[in-house]
This record gives C-alpha cells, structure tokens and sequence, in this order.
C-alpha cells in the first residue's frame, strides 16, 4: 500500500497542498510539487509515459481524490503503530506519557508503571477534557451575559447623561441672560436639582459615573463660573440698583458690562457674606 500513495518522483507520501496527487492526461500520478518542478523546467512531458501536457496549466490539473483518501488512511494507521516493532500501540503509560506496542511494554519498558489499554485511556481523556471544556463554555457564557448587562446600563446611563448635558447647557444660556438676584436663585436650586438627579453607581465597586458637584465646581467648561465665600445671599436684598442703609438693607446689585455684582453693604469686619457671578459671553 505505501508504493500507491507515494510519489514516484519525490518517493512522499500524498498529502493536502503542496504534494496533492495530481492526475495527468495520461492518466498518471504525480504530487503537485512535483509537476511544479517539471513545468519550471520545461519538461512538459509525463515523467512515466512522456506525453507531452505543455498547453495544461497545473493549477487547471485535477487532484485524484481517491489516492488522496487511501494516503490519508495509511498515514493514520501508520500513527498507530510503534516505529521499532511496527506492531499495533495498544497501551498508554501515564508515567511515560507515551504510547507502547505489546512488545515494547514487556521488554523494553520499567516496571511498576502505570499502564492502560490505549482505548480506555483514550475514552476517559475524551470524557475528561468535554466536561472541562463544557465548563469553560459555562463560564464564557457567563462572561458574555454579564458584560452584555453592564452594556445595558453604561448604555442607560448615557442616556442620562445626555439628558443632563443638554439642561446644563440650558442653563448655562439661561445663566448668562440673567440681570437680576431671583433667576439667579432659581438657576441655583435647578443645578442642585441636576447634580443629583439619577446619578447611580456604574460597577459593582460602587464607582459613580458622576459624584456630587460642589457649589464652587465648574458646571462644565466654558460654563458661568460662581464664586461664593462666606453665608448664602440674604433673602433680603435689595432690588437691582438701589440702596438702603440700616440692618434692613444688606447689599447693593448692579449688572455692569454682562456682569452681576453684588455688594455687601454690611461693615468690613463681618467676612461673612460675599457674593460674585461672573457670566461669560
């Protein structure tokens, strides 16, 4: 059997590409490294019976299936058999991690090792590593769904955050309008609104997509910025541009140049209020 499925030329076994037993016009057989070799040197005739093929490319050559099968099954069964005493490897040593013909097991091989019929060993391997890979598809799947669900929420909570980018542009806009102290209060409750309006944890270690903003925080770049030292604005401010004296009367406003001042008008030595909005055009 090796003589039908080796090549002539090269005397290899056929093999999938490059040595695909190639069938001639003539009917021969030939590897395709081989007939390679012959047209490279225009040799265009069968090496076995010089019919002339110089008008076939190889490439157009039909592979002969058949041999190619039986060279495949010798090859197999030769896999199977002990290269020194070329009888059938029945027997599997753990200890050796090799395979062993019944000559090798009781002549050439140590005693006290731990020896199995190949085709037990083989049916408890096949078992053993299904279930381990089994396993690893579990785990993979796992995997899979639980970054899927972490997909959902990051997804979720771009959604918010979208949300709240477009309000604190809004309000960026409605900041920079303002000319009097009541929307500028307003615009400060609704940011205290959007600094804590869903905002949950992203991963299981409790990491938040955005933590609590301070008052003194930038909203976002390019944003009004507030500067506050001291008590909040008493809620008995004057109204934009006149001044009282007395306990009763606490600041002065003016808008000058797209800015909101305001001023203490209590004495120098109470630190405790003090009030800036600076608006960017």
């Amino acid at each position: 059997m090796a003589e039908s499925v080796t090549c002539e030329l090269c005397s290899e076994i056929y093999e999938t590409d490059p040595r695909d037993p190639i069938l001639l016009p003539c009917g021969h057989t030939f590897c395709r490294s081989c007939i390679t070799k012959v047209k490279e040197a225009d040799e265009t005739a069968c090496p076995s019976c010089s019919l002339d093929f110089n008008d076939i490319d190889v490439e157009d050559l039909p592979v002969n299936f058949q041999i190619l099968s039986l060279s495949v099954t010798y090859t197999k069964s030769q896999q199977d058999r002990c290269v020194t005493h070329g009888d059938e490897l029945k027997y599997w040593c753990r200890d050796c991690e090799a395979s062993l013909c019944s000559l090798c097991l009781y002549t050439d091989h140590p005693q006290g090792h731990h020896v199995l019929l190949a085709k037990t060993f083989l049916e408890k391997k096949k078992l053993s590593l299904k279930e381990e890979t089994l396993s690893f598809n579990n785990s993979l799947k796992e995997m899979m769904n639980e970054v899927n669900s972490n997909f959902k929420k990051c997804f979720q909570k771009m959604k918010i955050l979208s949300q709240l980018q477009a309000d604190v542009v809004g309000l960026i806009t409605d900041l920079q309008k303002a000319c009097s102290i009541k929307p500028i209060l307003l615009l400060e409750e609704k940011l205290k609104g959007l600094q804590n309006k869903g905002l949950g944890p992203l991963s299981h270690d409790g990491t938040e997509i955005l933590g609590a903003v301070g008052g003194a925080a930038p909203v976002c770049d390019g944003a009004a910025e507030v500067i506050q030292a001291g008590a909040t604005l008493d809620q008995r401010v004057t109204k934009p541009g006149s001044v009282k004296n007395g306990d009763r009367g606490r600041a002065r406003l003016d808008c000058r140049d797209g800015r909101l001042v305001v001023h203490s008008l209590t004495h120098r030595a109470d630190h405790r209020l003090f009030l800036q909005v600076i608006m960017n055009d």
